[in-house]
């Protein structure tokens, strides 16, 4: 009997993924770096069918596309009939031993390189949708922590037509952003968006000291979180729906990942496939969530930790 279930214990995670097809594509080669994704493909699919770019977590140093609550949470999703592709990206800070100001520069490369390989795996996605199955006008970012500030980072660049977007069509945009802890980098103040951005959903712990869930800025450079991009998608008429958690942090990371799966499956049918239209503000005070150690490190002590 102890075998059997050593035996179990073993070969679950090949069983539980057993029946899910998956395929994997190279997209770029980026400083002798090979970045590939994996595309999670639905039981059923056509070329009416979104497409979930997944972006991982991580502090840009840490995580993988490869890490089971990744996998599962893809699984997931293409579970709810999406194609689903989840995507390597250079992990910047990887190595990189500074702390407090002087962390600043290489944290903004870091941002800077996620984001531009963000862009490589949409246009090699977007080249290849008709091979893979499904529609490229409705392209969905989702993004949990550094993979969230990416997915908001892109779809701001690419609503300001910054220089890094000229990989993709002159017409691309993405259908949705989904960001769980996520924010923007911006050198020139308050985000201010020349194109209509995507409809964004964003999750967001308010005591989250790792992501800022309001701003930090020092004269005009700064980083804005849910808060602070919810008051400008609201003052422009932008469309949003917005999840703030009180009493927990950092966990709004992966927490929606497990707890939130119906809500994301929602915001993505009525908005990408039904065009609804929201505008939509929800603060959650009794929620039980679990709480994690890391859920109220600050900046400093996340990057205090050697990897």
């Amino acid at each position: 009997m102890k075998i059997r279930i050593l035996i179990l214990f073993i070969l679950f995670p090949f069983l539980l993924f057993a029946s899910v097809k998956i395929e994997n594509f190279d997209f770029a080669v980026r400083d002798t770096l090979t970045l590939s994704l994996d595309v999670y493909y639905p039981e059923v699919k056509s070329d009416t069918t979104a497409c979930l770019i997944y972006v991982y977590g991580g502090g840009f140093f840490a995580g993988s596309k490869d890490q089971e609550y990744n996998v599962r949470f893809c699984k997931a999703m293409s579970d709810s009939g999406f194609v689903v592709a989840a995507i390597d990206y250079r992990l910047g800070m990887k190595g990189v031993n500074k702390r407090g100001l002087s962390a600043v520069k290489p944290l903004v490369r870091s941002i800077n390189m996620a984001t531009e390989d963000l862009f490589a795996a949409s246009a090699f996605l977007y080249k290849n949708a008709g091979k893979i199955g499904f529609d490229k006008s409705r392209m969905v970012l989702v993004g949990s922590s550094a993979g969230a500030i990416a997915s908001l980072q892109a779809d701001y660049e690419l609503s300001n037509s910054f220089e890094r977007v000229g990989i993709l069509p002159s017409d691309f945009r993405y259908a949705a952003v989904i960001a769980f802890a996520g924010g923007i980098y911006s050198e020139e103040g308050k985000p201010d968006y020349k194109k209509q951005p995507a409809p964004t959903m964003f999750f967001h712990g308010m005591d989250d000291k790792i992501v800022k869930y309001d701003f930090m800025q020092a004269i005009r450079r700064g980083f804005f979180g849910t808060k602070a991009l919810t008051n400008v998608f609201e003052s422009k008429g932008y469309q949003y729906v917005t999840w703030r958690f009180k009493n927990i942090g950092h966990e709004m990371s992966y927490l929606p990942m497990e707890y939130y799966k119906k809500e994301i499956t929602w915001f993505v049918r009525d908005v990408v496939y039904l065009k609804r239209k929201y505008s939509m503000d929800v603060t959650v005070s009794n929620h039980n969530l679990p709480k994690a150690e890391f859920g109220s490190w600050s900046v400093r002590k996340l990057y205090k930790r050697k990897f």
